[in-house]
């Protein structure tokens, strides 16, 4: 089997970082389909498919960090929820004393006073002391002076929002360190270069292989199939080009009406 095609140095530099580890996993399977000792690529495919896993990694966890809820959304949540409870529970106190409501007011007062203003506390301090307003609150009879006052969902759905705001937290900083992790192995373009380099680096690898010995079908083979999905990549990384060239900028939005 005879082939006069050769594997071209191209390596998709205007491919997004997806479509990138996608071109790079379909020319590395090209490569494994007819054997990697049969092309003297063993040591620059276990090479290639390290550094590919290792940007596979760097990208998905961008994406997931990009889709991570953010803290400050949940914390305005329980903010909101906080503040409208202890000040509902507060203006409830201008009560007559004969009202029948007074008395459940009255046996909240203690763990109402005590914390007030904590919606403007520090993020891990208000966790903390939202937690300790649960409990605090949490015993029969301050449950049904809640309640009495129609208090309770609103306490609930606090409760509720400052666990969400908790998980959110421990999310972040966990991200965080997994994402200074992988920035001290590399950036997302440094670990796509050293991807980039030992592609060409298998392509002339091939190349010379099928240039020494024409009759090496497992050549041959990896040379046309690695052609075909360059050919692929390269209409695609075309067309991506155009389209951002070419296409109008939507027009914008209009701005909402104002609510009276």
């Amino acid at each position: 089997m005879s082939t006069p095609l050769t594997i071209p140095e191209w390596v998709g530099s205007t491919l997004t970082h997806g479509a990138f580890l996608l071109y790079a996993d379909k020319v590395l399977a090209a490569y494994v389909g007819v054997g990697l000792d049969q092309i003297n690529l063993t040591a620059i495919g276990m090479q290639l498919t390290e550094a590919i896993d290792v940007m596979r990694l760097a990208v998905n966890r961008q994406r997931s960090f990009d889709e991570t809820s953010t803290v400050a959304e949940s914390d305005n949540d329980r903010d909101a929820l906080a503040f409208v409870l202890w000040h509902a529970w507060n203006h409830l106190q201008r009560l007559s004393s004969s009202n029948p409501l007074t008395p459940h007011v009255k046996t909240l007062h203690s763990e109402m006073t005590a914390y007030k203003g904590v919606w403007n506390h520090e993020l891990g301090k208000e966790t903390t002391e939202i937690k300790g307003w649960r409990g605090d609150l949490s015993t029969d009879a301050n449950r049904a002076a809640l309640a009495a006052l129609g208090l309770d969902k609103i306490a609930d759905a606090l409760w509720a929002a400052n666990t969400v705001t908790d998980a959110a937290m421990a999310e972040r900083d966990s991200e965080r360190g997994e994402r200074a992790a992988e920035k001290a192995a590399g950036t997302t373009p440094e670990l796509r270069k050293a991807v980039s380099a030992l592609l060409v680096k298998a392509a002339k690898r091939v190349n010379a292989v099928y240039d020494f010995d024409p009759d090496n079908e497992h050549a041959a083979t990896a040379i046309q199939n690695v052609v075909g999905i360059i050919e692929h990549y390269k209409q695609i990384a075309s067309e991506a080009k155009h389209r951002k060239g070419d296409e109008p900028e939507p027009e914008p939005e209009p701005a909402p009406e104002a609510q009276g």
